[in-house]
């Protein structure tokens, strides 16, 4: 189906259903949720992950190794964060002619601040406009990262790894061009504010992806969500309704497709249920599924 097309008919139906959605508790610590109830032949699970978290050693805890053990795939949430498709993920984050590029999609002075400082981190004004304006987002909040990235192991990799040797299948929820097509649907002034942002503000994005990291190694659900939704740059996304309603929708529709097929862990971005008007938690919840937090 057209990825635009099912934007626009999800949306509508998507405010009616969500006026009595439920939100997650304060007291909602756990990062392993269990999913079952409706449609769900087995008990299916969600796991909230998050990114630039930088982690040198990684082992599966109990919990995570447990329902490793029950379910019968394993589903991240794009084709984007794969490392073995860098190859695709690069092929993807080209433009096409002038679309979508940096030049293309912000204001005249925040292109400007934007060459300013591409120079600065070694990127000429001939990379902004061979990549798509996500690719350049990338790169920016890349050089926030205090942490030696090469030194960086990911969870998604552990997993990814595990999978392989328990013989799991491994998809995802949303593919490689449909995940840069989402973003292609955020208007110029979510561009011009995340990408002043992180011009003017690179030490107040550096605490929040420590601020965020941190929550995330403490297990703590309600505080990871917390420096997601409250944060200054985090949070930017939000501001846009429209297109994170379509996000959410798209993405709750693929989950309860995945685990009314097959028991699955699914792996989720926190992003995507920090805000509790566009939270996907909430979604599953008022369609009838039943969320619940594993703690032993």
């Amino acid at each position: 189906m057209n990825l635009k097309r099912l934007f626009a008919w999800t949306l509508p139906l998507f405010f009616v259903a969500h006026l009595c959605g439920q939100t997650l508790p304060a007291d909602a610590h756990s990062l392993l949720w269990k999913i079952d109830g409706k449609d769900v032949p087995q008990e299916s699970y969600i796991f909230i992950n998050t990114s630039n978290t930088c982690e040198t050693h990684i082992s599966l805890d109990g919990k995570l190794a447990n329902v490793l053990s029950k379910v019968r795939s394993i589903t991240f949430e794009a084709a984007a964060t794969n490392r073995s498709r860098e190859k695709d993920f690069l092929a993807a984050s080209l433009a096409i002619g002038s679309d979508y590029t940096a030049k293309q999609m912000l204001s005249p002075f925040v292109y400007q601040s934007l060459k300013e400082k591409a120079q600065e981190i070694g990127l000429s004004e001939g990379f902004l406009n061979q990549h798509n304006i996500f690719f350049v987002k990338v790169k920016l909040e890349t050089s926030c990262i205090t942490c030696d990235l090469s030194r960086v192991i990911r969870l998604e990799d552990v997993i990814r790894d595990t999978a392989r040797r328990l013989g799991l299948p491994v998809t995802e929820l949303l593919g490689m061009e449909e995940f840069f097509e989402m973003y292609h649907h955020y208007p110029k002034a979510f561009w011009d504010k995340t990408i002043a942002y992180l011009l003017e503000h690179p030490e107040n994005v550096t605490d929040a992806i420590n601020k965020k990291a941190a929550a995330y190694k403490a297990g703590d659900l309600a505080a990871l969500r917390s420096a997601v939704a409250h944060d200054d740059y985090y949070g930017i996304r939000y501001k846009f309704p429209e297109q994170e309603t379509s996000r959410c929708a798209l993405l709750t529709s693929r989950i309860e497709k995945q685990i009314t097929r097959t028991p699955t862990l699914i792996v989720l971005d926190v992003s995507e249920l920090a805000y509790d008007p566009t939270s996907v938690f909430k979604a599953l919840a008022t369609d009838g599924y039943t969320l619940t937090p594993v703690t032993l």
